[in-house]
């Protein structure tokens, strides 16, 4: 056994350009996939992680997407349907949901002092800290009093301060213009990270909703309305009880088209894990294909070797070795290379999780079985690789091997 180790070494060491190409295609195909593998499971646990802050048991009112065509390409808009009295219609009249809230929400900038950024602007009820399970880091929530009299608070979130304040600074009490308006900071909000669509959660001010539709947004329409149900179980009673409550509210029959649109979180939790999958298989692909080049690189390299080394095999046969042991010979070598290329793929996959992780922005769980089955690949690709040059050197005869 150590012999044939021996040997196989040295003979891999004769062609030493070859053998790293192969064992570089090898180890980037293992790689992709235990990379792959691992950003994909940390992506899951992100979603689930979103999904705990955003607040259990949700349903996303918003309104119906609709087509107009003015000359050109049919486009896309939102429809302004959705009112305030719809959530105070929606909170009374679904039995299912504990609270709602109303949402109307544009990018506007914050200025304080001489520091100014984009930033979202949340235009809410008193009753989003309950319905999205909000929490406070310091100061208070406005409450609806402030909302009726159109009071210009704001509640801001970490990366507002961070982006806005000198560090160490207080925001709680300082004013703050959003839009060219001046508004009055009453509380900061807890860190809250990305939501599920990617956005900055704390990069949000949240003002009255009366005092956005009429002071800065200028509209009297909702972008969405929250509710959330009593329990897990609920939530599809809850979504298709909203569809029916808005359908006797802004009168459309049961065979018309709804104008809203009601979505629960695992719609869109199903969504999102759709586009991560399909990403996933799609770059495993690409995996799969370098491995692939890779064995055919051990088997190119194998081959070339029965041609250089066809003296060599004669000789060995002349003196004594059995076509077994030739075979054995090659089947080391191309396994040697299927190891060596699994040993690159672990420390290219350990230095690509901390860059893979920064580029899709999710945690990245190093999977213990992907490494295993990638090892398990690539050990047998290069032993799959090496059977027919094994094959092909163990039937050369020693007269014609030692002519060549």
């Amino acid at each position: 056994m150590f012999r044939l180790l021996s040997t196989a070494f040295r003979s891999l060491a004769f062609s030493p350009m070859r053998s790293a190409l192969s064992i570089g295609a090898i180890g980037a195909g293992a790689a992709v996939v235990v990379v792959m593998v691992g950003v994909g499971r940390g992506a899951e646990r992100d979603v689930a992680e979103k999904i705990e802050r955003m607040g259990t048991n949700l349903v996303l009112v918003s309104p119906a997407r609709t087509s107009r065509v003015a000359g050109r390409a049919r486009q896309g808009v939102a429809a302004s349907t959705l009112v305030p009295r719809d959530e105070r219609a929606l909170r009374e009249g679904c039995r299912h949901a504990i609270d709602a809230a109303p949402v109307q929400a544009r990018t506007l900038s914050a200025r304080f002092g001489r520091q100014a950024r984009s930033t979202s602007v949340v235009g809410t009820s008193a009753r989003m800290p309950a319905v999205r399970d909000l929490a406070l880091d310091g100061g208070r929530f406005f409450t609806d009093a402030e909302d009726r009299g159109t009071l210009r608070v704001a509640v801001v979130g970490r990366t507002v301060v961070r982006n806005l304040y000198p560090e160490g600074a207080e925001p709680v009490g300082t004013m703050l213009r959003l839009g060219g308006v001046s508004f009055q900071v009453i509380g900061v909000l807890a860190p809250r990270g990305a939501s599920l669509s990617g956005e900055d959660e704390d990069n949000q001010v949240y003002v009255p909703l009366r005092t956005a539709l009429t002071r800065l947004f200028h509209v009297d329409y909702l972008a969405q309305i929250v509710l959330r149900a009593r329990s897990e179980a609920d939530v599809e009673a809850l979504a298709a009880e909203a569809e029916a409550v808005l359908r006797v509210a802004h009168r459309i029959g049961p065979e018309a088209k709804p104008d809203v649109e009601v979505r629960t979180q695992d719609e869109l939790v199903a969504a999102r894990r759709e586009v991560a999958e399909r990403f996933r298989i799609l770059v495993t692909a690409v995996g799969s294909i370098a491995l692939l080049v890779g064995g055919l690189g051990v088997l190119s390299v194998m081959l070339l070797g029965i041609r250089e080394r066809t003296r060599e095999i004669g000789l060995r046969r002349a003196i004594g070795a059995t076509r077994r042991d030739v075979a054995l010979q090659f089947l080391f070598e191309s396994s040697l290379l299927g190891v060596f290329g699994a040993a690159v793929g672990l420390v290219l996959a350990v230095g690509a999780s901390t860059l893979a992780a920064d580029v899709v922005r999710t945690p990245f769980v190093f999977a213990a079985d992907a490494l295993l089955g990638a090892t398990g690949i690539c050990v047998a690709l290069g032993l799959l690789s090496g059977v027919a040059p094994a094959v092909r050197a163990a039937g050369l005869e020693p007269v014609d091997a030692l002519r060549k």
